[in-house]
């Protein structure tokens, strides 16, 4: 649902529209799952080689009147990634996506959003010559039925596990657990697609890992690659007895 009454702006610094923003993933992610204040305004400043940014935030806003100031109604994030530089081959990866609870289940806005960001990512190939392969994101149970319907599916047998985001600097001791969510594919130019190359799939998985949980340089890092690593070998195990495909299913309840 879009009109008049709202309107939507890519944020791409530390401003009003991002505070707005941060305060609704916060209202709605817990600290083990939310990314602090801090790694939005570093990605931020991230650059592809050729100058695009490869991180985008997408915020939906009510137009202020003299009631009532202008709310944040519904946003989402996420990230562009290189799996083959050479080949330029990328995929899409949804991090977080929200919509306040008085704007929630019948007016669209998720959908919109979501719709929104998938654009982006085709925007991006397409300035980039890249081939955009697919879209993921980590799902938790109560938006799965969100995504299905969306087109989202799930590769079968899958174990997936969020990295923690924060660790001891020294210690490399993580400060929350790895958190399980179920990882959901859209594939593009064939979003029915019934099954997904295991080794694109892995190599999705590897590049999410890398990127956007990626160790602090100090005492700790080798502690905290070890740690994705073994997280990384889970997803594998899980997947790996498919063969060359793994099937593209929808989750049982």
């Amino acid at each position: 649902m879009k009109s008049s009454v709202f309107f939507d702006v890519r944020v791409e610094c530390d401003s009003e529209q991002f505070a707005h923003s941060y305060d609704l993933l916060e209202a709605t992610f817990d600290e083990s799952k939310l990314s602090p204040r801090s790694f939005f305004l570093s990605d931020f400043q991230l650059k592809l080689p050729d100058g695009i940014s490869p991180f985008v935030m997408l915020s939906r806003f009510k137009h202020e009147s003299a009631e009532q100031s202008c709310p944040i109604v519904s946003v989402v994030s996420g990230y562009y990634l290189m799996i083959d530089p050479i080949a330029r081959l990328s995929v899409g990866f949804i991090e977080y996506l929200t919509t306040h609870p008085s704007f929630r289940y019948t007016q669209g806005h998720g959908t919109a959003m979501l719709a929104q960001f998938e654009a982006q990512m085709r925007q991006i190939a397409a300035q980039r010559y890249d081939h955009l392969l697919l879209i993921a994101g980590e799902v938790p149970n109560t938006m799965l039925n969100f995504k299905i319907h969306r087109g989202y599916r799930w590769p079968q047998g899958s174990i997936y596990f969020q990295p923690p985001i924060a660790y001891d600097f020294f210690t490399g001791e993580p400060q929350s657990d790895p958190v399980p969510f179920m990882l959901m594919i859209k594939t593009e130019g064939d979003p029915v697609a019934s099954s997904i190359d295991t080794a694109l799939l892995i190599q999705t998985v590897d590049a999410i890992y890398r990127e956007r949980y990626g160790a602090p340089s100090g005492p700790s890092s080798a502690k905290v690659e070890a740690l994705k690593d073994a997280l990384l070998q889970q997803f594998v195990a899980s997947v790996s007895a498919h063969g060359k495909e793994v099937p593209l299913v929808i989750p049982s309840a």
